[in-house]
């Protein structure tokens, strides 16, 4: 299933923030300051920004990332309700499912339970060399969304 990128115009609702206002979101400023029960980053490596999130059950919307996430679930089993593009998915999160969006794309979750989440963006810079290794030129890889999935 191949689907298109947001365009670079949409509007998070529950920010004032446009994607073309500037540059999209890292890690850090692309959660919102929404209620947490516990946020840390880790680190930087290179290419790859790693943070961890306690999030309280309830409703996340995330601004668009400047560069794919790859999200890994960690807590146990509960509901989910993920929308990206357009697209909703409604079902369960287990531990180690893994969901990703693409860069330029908001994200909304909604969970009824505490969930804990390891979250890797990775810069465009990482994703232009893998392809080049794998003999692909960067306009000829494309991310695409994934909801949660083992």
């Amino acid at each position: 299933m191949s689907s298109t990128p947001a365009p670079a115009t949409t509007t998070v609702a529950t920010s004032d923030w446009h994607a073309a206002d500037g540059a999209w979101a890292d890690l850090h400023d692309g959660v919102p300051k929404i209620p947490k029960l516990r946020s840390r980053e880790l680190k930087v490596f290179g290419a790859i920004e790693v943070a961890y999130h306690q999030f309280i059950a309830g409703e996340i919307e995330t601004l668009p990332f400047k560069g794919p996430v790859v999200n890994l679930h960690l807590s146990v089993p509960h509901r989910l309700v993920q929308r990206q593009n357009g697209r909703t998915y409604e079902g369960f999160v287990a531990t180690n499912d893994v969901a990703i969006t693409p860069a330029g794309t908001p994200g909304y979750w909604r969970t009824d339970a505490a969930s804990e989440d390891m979250s890797m963006l990775l810069k465009d810079s990482f994703i232009r060399r893998v392809a080049a290794e794998a003999g692909f030129g960067p306009k000829e890889i494309e991310v695409l969304p994934l909801f949660s999935a083992r």
